[in-house]
Formats: C-alpha cells, structure tokens, sequence
C-alpha cells in the first residue's frame, strides 16, 4: 500500500527541485469507462478486503428492517384478513437476495411482533429451501436461501434475527420477553435502563435508532445502562421535513425538491436519472447524530455506529421510471449496508454477528456509489502484531487506513474525487479532531492510497475513518443536469481503534447521575 505521509522537509524538497526541472510531459490517459447500471449488489466474498488475510471476513447486512410483522409496513397493510402480506413478503426476500446481504436484522414495532408466535417472526420458509437456526437451544435465527437466478448464479444465503424497533431498538433477541400480548408490548416499548437489562438478558445486543431525536443526557444514562450501539445515519431522518429541520438543522423541504427529477420517471435513455440513484437526490450528513455518537466515544463508552435502514415499503407506492415502486425493498436496500467482521472460515451463525457488533468490528458504506473494495483500518503494536477494529492499543501503535476503491476497474482519471480522514476523540473530550487527511485522485485510488499516523502524537482517545466521495463516475447516469451531483457525499464512516485508558462515564456524560 502506498502511503501519501510524507515528511514536511522532504515535501519542501521535492517541491524545490521540481520548480527547478524542466515539467515532465503529461501522460494522456484513456478515456474513463462508461459503467452499466446493476441493480442487483456483487456478494461480498467478491469485495476485496485486506482482512481476510488475517483471519476475518465482512459480511454485509442490513440493520433497522421493517416485515410484515411492522404495523405501518406494506402500505400500512400488513396482515390483510389477519395473514401476512404475500406480496410484501416476496419483496423482503427479493430485496434482501438481489443485493447479496448476508445478514438482516428485523426489528418490527411491537404490533404486530408481540402478538405473533416466536417462531413465525424469522419469516422463515420451509418449502422454498429455509432452515432455522438454534444456538445453546434457543431459536435465535433464520437462514433464508436464496433461489438461483440467471443474472446471479450460485447459492446465497441470509442469515435473519429478530430484534424490535420502539423507543429502543433491541436486536438478535433469542425470545419473547413476556408470556402475554401486553407484557411483550409493554417491555418492547420501554426505553429505560431496566430495559436495556431486560434486552440483554433476552439475549439481544440494545441499539439507538433515531439518535437524532435524543437528547445526550438520556444517551449518556442509556450507555451507562449498557447501550450497544446508536444510528449515525438514518434514511427516514433525511428524508423527513420536520425531523431534518428539528433535529438535523437541515433544510425541511430539501430533500423533496432534491427528488423532483427523479418523480419525472424520464427513464435513463431519454435524460433521466438512475432510479435507483435517488440517494444522491438528498443525502447529507446526519450531524447531530455524529455529535452525540462522538461525545459518547470520549465519555468511554463504545457504541457501533451504524447506518439505519428504516424501510417499511410504505412510503412511496409509486412506481419510478424502472416500473419499480419507488421505496421498493430492493431499492433501498442498494443504497447502502452495514459491514461486520466475522471469523472466515465457518458458517456465519447469528453469535458471530452479534460478537462483532457488540465490539464495534465493522464500518458502513453508501454502497450506491460503489464497493469499498480495498478498504483497511488497523494497527500495528510495538510487538508488531496487529489491532484491529473495536481493539484498544497502547500509545505509539502505528494507525494504517487504506481508502476504499469504489470506482469501476480502469477508472482512473487524474481528478480529485474522494476526501480521506482520520479523527481523533480525546478521552473525556466531546468532539471530533481531524488528525489526518488526505484528498486523492482516481488514479491515486487504483494504485492503493492510503494514510498512517502515529498514535504518541495524541493522548488517549478514539479513532475512526470517515470517506467522502465526489461520484463522477455515475454522473453519466444522472440525466440532462449531472452536474449538480459533481460534489463531495458521505461514502464511508468506520467504527473505533481505541488508544489507552478512556475513563467511562466521562466528558459531557460526566454531570448525568448513572442510573441504579
């Protein structure tokens, strides 16, 4: 990997002896390639990831997904005549197939999830190839398999777990909490530290959904409780008017007007966009959430950051220029995933995945842009071994990043089109510090770029890699006014290398009383 850390006198340098020799002629390189549009998502053993060579390897999934056990899914018609919606249904599966995700993690609203069976909650279909999965006994989850088709073949399979969205969103639960209809509402309702007990003693792993929403003092006294992980990003935040303008600080109405040349349904090859690059009609930073997640990280706790999905196929029936509806499953779900990092070399089962979770062992991408291929965020230690996401190091360890490559192969223009950084939260601090950046050219990116730092610079702390990418190489696909997408997005945001002794309950969570 080539690391753009250079020296400042060795820059000094270079820069002197180049304003003295005659410029070199500048290679002209081919035009780049015109990529076709893929609905359907690459499997993830097909990402070129550099931690399979030490013993791991991502898996893709989606966290915060709404089934026909959701009351408001489906077109706020979930169960016609008491029966789950069939239709509906096969969208999930599709949805989940097409774009190769390895994991689902479901978490319905409590109607109409405490009012059916345990066992019908994983969807799970027996008939078309299905298995359930036990662990120490208990039916923890469903391994969906996936038909072969044409434009993918080969087997695929997607491990499902049952989880539930109210005020808290518990995930991976192992069984009903509560032997009645109204004590399993009661206690999926709940959002207090007694619950966050009772998720975990459910054998669940407790996420913040709608952090934005939240105000600190209760994140604080939730992580005290043993909060697992919170949203960064949320797709129903923002996109919608009065969350965007009360919570986010965001235009209210931007993201409606953002998508106006996608409700046009002009399909690609008369000048309309991509439907399914509609993100890119509204997508912008989550901030407030990125603020208390990074308050949280330097109060000591360790929370996952994640990327919430919020689909419930119950926003826009309309179809687009595809003839697809435009909220479809599959859609949203090309939009963007969660990756984890899993032992290789074993059947996935659903403990691995909470495992990883539950350290912080993955990154989230906004994979409509493309796969994070070569992506890589590590440490070596004094001893020469290396950390890994979610691990803590001793001061002096040497942090590595290797961008992600979401260009196609053969892109590779001398344009600057992805922003790396590294930032750094102090131990009891309350923002964020960019300690290290680096802007890079397609060209850069083919070649394998990437930063490094050094960890004595800083005390201790938390350390995290966020990407931004400018798409030029999707502006062919955005119809007749492109160039209004030709900026900078949120692409990448990683979780945590953690350095020295962070002190829990610090920081701004420092005045909250921790709860009994």
């Amino acid at each position: 990997m080539r690391l753009l850390t250079v020296p400042a006198a060795v820059m000094s340098l270079a820069m002197f002896v180049g304003s003295c020799a005659k410029p070199a002629p500048v290679e002209e390189l081919p035009p780049p390639p015109r990529i076709t549009w893929q609905k359907t998502q690459v499997a993830t053993d097909r990402v070129d990831l550099p931690v399979r060579k030490r013993g791991l390897r991502a898996v893709r999934g989606i966290i915060h997904l709404h089934s026909v056990y959701s009351h408001d899914a489906c077109d706020g018609n979930p169960q016609p005549l008491g029966q789950p919606s069939a239709p509906c249904l096969r969208n999930l599966r599709k949805g989940l197939c097409a774009t190769r995700q390895d994991f689902a993690m479901l978490t319905d609203h409590a109607t109409h999830m405490g009012e059916a069976p345990w066992d019908k909650l994983f969807l799970t279909d027996l008939a078309a190839g299905d298995q359930t999965i036990r662990e120490g006994g208990e039916l923890v989850g469903g391994r969906m398999r996936c038909p072969d088709e044409a434009e993918q073949p080969g087997s695929h399979e997607v491990i499902i777990t049952v989880g539930g969205e109210n005020d808290l969103m518990p995930v991976g639960l192992h069984r009903h909490l509560g032997d009645t209809v109204a004590a399993r509402k009661q206690a999926m309702g709940a959002d207090t530290p007694e619950a966050v007990r009772a998720f975990h003693a459910a054998g669940g792993l407790v996420l913040q959904a709608h952090a934005e929403s939240r105000d600190l003092t209760k994140l604080c006294t939730l992580a005290a409780a043993g909060l697992d992980g919170m949203e960064v990003y949320n797709l129903h935040a923002n996109l919608d008017p009065k969350i965007r303008e009360m919570h986010l600080g965001l235009d209210g109405l931007a993201a409606f007007a953002g998508l106006a040349p996608w409700l046009e349904s002009k399909p690609v090859a008369e000048g309309g966009p991509e439907p399914d690059l509609a993100l890119l009609g509204f997508l912008e930073d989550n901030s407030k959430q990125r603020q208390h997640y990074h308050a949280l990280l330097g109060a000591g706790y360790r929370l996952a950051p994640l990327f919430g999905s919020d689909i419930h196929e119950n926003t826009f029936k309309g179809t687009m220029a595809d003839g697809e509806r435009g909220d479809s499953y599959r859609r949203l779900m090309r939009f963007f995933a969660n990756y984890l990092l899993v032992p290789a070399g074993k059947l996935l089962l659903p403990s691995d995945l909470a495992a990883a979770l539950k350290q912080g062992r993955g990154f989230s991408v906004f994979e409509v842009m493309g796969q994070p291929h070569g992506f890589d965020f590590s440490a070596e230690k004094k001893d020469g071994s290396r950390a890994e996401l979610g691990d803590t190091v001793d001061p002096g360890a040497k942090l590595t990043v290797r961008a992600p490559l979401p260009l196609p192969v053969g892109y590779a223009t001398r344009e600057v089109v992805q922003t790396l950084r590294l930032y750094f939260v102090p131990a009891g601090g309350a923002e964020a510090e960019v300690v290290a950046e680096q802007k890079f050219t397609a060209e850069e990116l083919q070649q394998g770029a990437g930063l490094s730092f050094d960890t004595s610079l800083r005390g201790a702390g938390a350390y995290r890699v966020e990407a931004r990418l400018t798409p030029r190489h999707l502006l062919h696909l955005l119809g007749d006014e492109s160039t209004r997408y030709d900026k900078e997005y949120p692409y990448l945001f990683s979780g945590s290398i953690f350095v020295g002794n962070i002190a829990r309950h610090g920081g701004r969570c420092q005045s909250v009383p921790l709860p009994p």
